[in-house]
């Protein structure tokens, strides 16, 4: 193993789900991982549909940190205009593809690949079709057709289609769940608990966006969190307060949707900060631990959304005087990393310093695979221990999971009702735990908003 170079700071997360699946090597796993590969195809929908290229991004971006094996796109034209709201220099959807690291090629897919298409009806057994409407979205599979009526385009439903589809196609390629693809799979934005299939359970057209929003925490949910709203705006910009105090590592870019490749050394804040700011986000950064004593100030956003690894800091987001904070966290293990609990406070149900208040800090994730990997060499053994702690995250999972957070920040100014907790499972998303059925009042007043 040591001619892998193997450190805490550049061990690959979503290995781990490959090495305990496998109950193989670190270095098998990530053959594995190299031999990954996703096909992408799109219908002519795509050119007119900002729903679908949002989605088709997400796909490209969260593909090539599993796929290793590459992630190619076939696009009905060389060039296709961006109808998305961000654009960095005005190219075509082809030549972002192609910066993002997609592979444009003419091949189609052969019954073997594992495909996600976009306008297209199911190839095979091993492909599935994103679909969105308004605030549905879902993923068809070739043996389950399923048709929905088509409303009109909100970014944030393809992009949980988009990630919810490489999800299902990583789960089954990989062999963690090989029913993955056997049905069609879907969610309602606007009414998590309810069929996604029946247009009554769509949202409305959306009027209004948050004027200022606090991320807090700038791991793979923030960076997803920050992805995601970025469709949601075009000339007008929201104000952006960045907190974090971590330094990116090597081992992140596996889920950071904002990271490149030789990001490794620098604060989060300023690559995010960076990122932002291409897209005309006025930004501000504060790099210090959320804790007690962090209050926010009379101008300063109202809303936060939290992404923290940590319970040490989430059960202090009610003292902090934000009126509205939407908070995610996910599984680590291998039969529960697609697993997403999200917290929206204040609450008529619950209380942040209730919930993580008794929470020990110390991991309770075991990766035993892991850990017998290293014990012929006691430098290595201290090394396992460590990395047999570290937490399966993903960037489709994050991806998702952003899709759902933003639609609750969405629906405090649109007239949504609001969800104390949302509970769900990819691998069984049929089944959730949705706990609130109020209306969104005043929560999101006092921090303005921007028209749409």
């Amino acid at each position: 193993m040591k001619d892998l170079n193997i450190s805490e700071n550049n061990f690959n997360r979503l290995a781990i789900a490959i090495m305990q699946n496998y109950n193989c090597s670190y270095k098998k796993a990530l053959e594995l991982l190299g031999s990954f590969k996703l096909k992408i195809v799109c219908g002519e929908e795509i050119r007119e549909s900002p729903s679908l290229q949002a989605g088709l991004l997400t796909a490209i971006n969260c593909g090539k940190r599993a796929f290793h094996g590459g992630v190619d796109v076939n696009l009905p034209d060389q060039n296709i205009p961006l109808c998305i709201k961000w654009n960095t220099e005005g190219k075509s959807l082809n030549d972002i593809i192609v910066a993002m690291g997609g592979i444009l090629t003419n091949k189609k897919p052969t019954n073997k690949d594992y495909v996600l298409s976009f306008g297209i009806k199911p190839y095979n057994d091993n492909s599935l079709q994103v679909i969105s409407s308004g605030w549905r979205s879902g993923v068809i599979s070739l043996n389950d057709p399923v048709a929905i009526d088509k409303n009109f385009d909100f970014e944030l439903a393809g992009i949980a289609g988009a990630s919810l589809g490489v999800a299902k196609l990583f789960l089954k390629i990989s062999g963690i769940d090989i029913t993955a693809l056997d049905k069609s799979n879907g969610i309602s934005l606007w009414r998590t608990n309810k069929d996604w299939r029946k247009s009554k359970y769509d949202g409305p057209r959306v009027n209004y966006l948050p004027k200022n929003i606090w991320i807090l925490g700038l791991g793979h949910l923030g960076q997803a969190y920050i992805w995601s709203l970025s469709f949601l705006y075009r000339e007008s910009k929201p104000s952006i307060l960045l907190q974090d105090y971590d330094t990116i590592e090597e081992a992140n870019y596996g889920a950071g949707l904002l990271l490149d490749n030789d990001d490794e050394g620098s604060r989060k804040t300023r690559k995010t900060a960076e990122w932002l700011e291409k897209r005309q986000f006025p930004v501000t950064i504060t790099e210090r631990k959320f804790d007690e004593n962090t209050k926010r100030t009379l101008e300063e956003p109202y809303i936060a959304l939290c992404g923290f690894d940590s319970a040490s800091s989430r059960k202090y987001l009610e003292n902090a005087g934000f009126d509205l904070v939407v908070e995610a966290g996910l599984g680590g293990e291998l039969s529960d990393f697609d697993n997403i609990h999200i917290h929206t406070f204040p609450s008529t149900n619950y209380k942040a310093s209730n919930i993580w208040s008794n929470i020990d800090e110390q991991s309770s994730i075991h990766h035993e695979v892991v850990e017998k990997e290293f014990v012929n060499d006691n430098v290595c053994g201290i090394l396992g221990q460590t990395l047999s702690n570290k937490a399966i995250s993903t960037s489709f999972i994050g991806a998702f999971t952003s899709s759902l957070v933003l639609a609750e920040l969405v629906k405090s100014l649109n007239d949504g009702i609001k969800s104390d907790f949302i509970g769900l499972k990819i691998r069984s998303l049929n089944h959730k735990s949705i706990i609130g059925d109020n209306r969104y009042n005043t929560q999101a007043t006092r921090n303005g908003f921007i028209e749409v």
